[in-house]
């Protein structure tokens, strides 16, 4: 019992290892969560945690060292950051000054994302400036339309509300909103406030009540982060710095910062997830768990990937192009067919013959040709009756001729892919028998085989297939092989390909005694 609980605690301790290497986000023994947002290294909270004092995460403040947004989301699938960035604003007031704020963003490392992010300014008659964050340089701007006459809930095009994309990648700049013209600046009634701020592409959506009620939101701003100052190859050269881990590619940043910073990103391999910064990080994806993989029969699940097989008897690539039975075992399931065919009617044929001759036996006074034979031992003369199993040795040689070529037939049928069509069938036949033979003494075989079968390749397995239908079709009876022959000769054919297919599988051929040998 003691022991027991050892092995069940052993397993326990190697399962929550494997699952915390899987799941793994930061460095063993370091924080990964500033309350309900995940903390990948190369980020970190504490000393000891992070690449570098710029992936430093203040848990209190929400914030990035030498960031001006809130932190959001870091996500290692595509490298992006989620914050939200403090927004400018201009009011205007009936008896006192007008009230503003013009942020200056530091984003360190991390720029913003032009393709993602849209400048946005809300207010009538407004205008919202990005500029250079040291300077009065200008970057962009958008602008509404004087008048508030026409707004639509939920469009920003002009009226009310504008937006225009954030045009490059920025690491610093500062935002500055304003009256466009002095026409309402005196309508303290309505619409006191100019506001600009940048968001998300598709989350924000303009109300009217957002002309006066602005000034206590944020909006997600999405931001692009790498690692290193150098490209891939550079860095792959400099072991000693190169951050990517084992199971993992090298992606060259495609931003050019404003600062000229360079660096480049790291990816778990194709079937592969998880953290490509930390050892380990990327474990291997179980494809045959889930519905990744698209096997139509049985999935293998492999480092990196997976395979598909088919069943026994069958080849294909097991996906879209599925599984078809192999030329070998449809000629095995052909020859045990043909052979069962005949045990069965042989049975059959033998069982009406010994009832037909037990009829005849007693119909012609059998019960008396017996006692006379059993009275005949007291007397020197004794009758004979021969057994049937005598007769039928001494007729076996025609039944057998008749067999074989039926047999023979088939095989040259499913060799190529012709079939009989008269009605007796005896013409046809013959003509297919003849037609079959001159093409394989004049090594035209390859010529008359059927596409399915040259698929595979005719090898010598089918040579030898071939020349044994050859042989029981000859037009001479006495130049064909007896059934035993033939019985034995496809087993030797079945047995030497099963036994070169298994080895060249890595099967072991002792574990398949299930397989059917003729």
């Amino acid at each position: 019992m003691r022991m027991q609980l050892k092995l069940l605690m052993y397993f326990t301790i190697l399962i929550a290892i494997r699952s915390r290497t899987i799941d793994a986000q930061s460095l063993p023994g370091c924080p990964d969560k500033c309350g309900i947002v995940t903390i990948p290294y190369p980020f970190g909270t504490i000393e000891g945690c992070y690449l570098s004092e710029v992936y430093q995460v203040n848990c209190t403040k929400l914030q990035i060292w030498n960031t001006s947004f809130k932190l959001l989301d870091i996500s290692l699938n595509d490298h992006t950051l989620r914050g939200s960035l403090p927004m400018a604003y201009r009011c205007h007031h009936k008896n006192s000054k007008p009230t503003s704020r013009e942020p200056r963003i530091k984003l360190s490392r991390f720029p913003i994302l032009g393709k993602v992010n849209l400048l946005t300014t809300v207010g009538c008659d407004a205008r919202a400036n990005m500029k250079v964050i040291d300077s009065e340089d200008y970057i962009t701007g958008c602008l509404s339309m004087t008048g508030c006459n026409m707004l639509t809930k939920g469009l920003c095009f002009g009226m009310g509300c504008s937006q225009v994309p954030v045009p490059y990648e920025l690491t610093s700049f500062r935002i500055h909103t304003q009256r466009n013209t002095n026409t309402s600046s005196g309508n303290w009634g309505f619409n006191k406030c100019t506001y600009g701020f940048i968001v998300e592409k598709d989350r924000y959506m303009f109300l009217e009540t957002d002309l006066d009620n602005m000034l206590n939101r944020s909006f997600p701003v999405v931001f692009g982060w790498s690692v290193g100052n150098t490209s891939c190859e550079e860095a792959q050269k400099n072991g000693g710095s190169y951050v990517c881990k084992e199971n993992s590619v090298c992606i060259d940043s495609t931003d050019h910062f404003i600062q000229g910073y360079q660096g480049y990103r790291c990816t778990c391999s194709q079937g592969y997830q998880g953290n490509p910064y930390i050892p380990n990080g990327c474990q291997d994806i179980n494809e045959c768990e889930g519905s990744e993989h698209h096997c139509i029969h049985r999935c293998v699940n492999t480092n990196g990937s997976y395979k598909c097989t088919c069943p026994f008897g069958q080849h294909g690539d097991g996906r879209k192009n599925g599984c078809s039975y192999s030329l070998w075992f449809i000629l095995a399931l052909a020859t045990a067919s043909v052979v069962l065919s005949l045990i069965l009617y042989g049975g059959l044929k033998q069982r009406q013959t010994m009832k037909s001759r037990e009829r005849f036996f007693k119909k012609n006074g059998g019960l008396i040709l017996q006692k006379l034979l059993f009275e005949s031992k007291q007397s020197s003369q004794t009758a004979k009756i021969f057994s049937a199993g005598i007769l039928e040795k001494a007729t076996r040689i025609l039944t057998e001729k008749s067999d074989v070529y039926s047999f023979g037939m088939v095989l040259v049928e499913l060799l190529t892919g012709r079939k009989v069509y008269s009605h007796d069938g005896t013409e046809s036949e013959l003509g297919l028998a003849i037609y079959f033979v001159s093409s394989f003494e004049r090594g035209s075989l390859i010529e008359v085989l059927d596409a399915k079968v040259k698929e595979d390749g005719v090898d010598d397995r089918i040579k030898k297939i071939a020349k044994l239908a050859k042989e029981c079709v000859e037009l001479e009876g006495k130049k064909r092989p007896n059934m035993r022959r033939v019985k034995d000769e496809l087993k030797q054919i079945n047995e030497s390909y099963l036994k070169s297919s298994l080895i060249s599988n890595k099967v072991n051929y002792a574990d398949h005694d299930q397989l059917f040998f003729f």
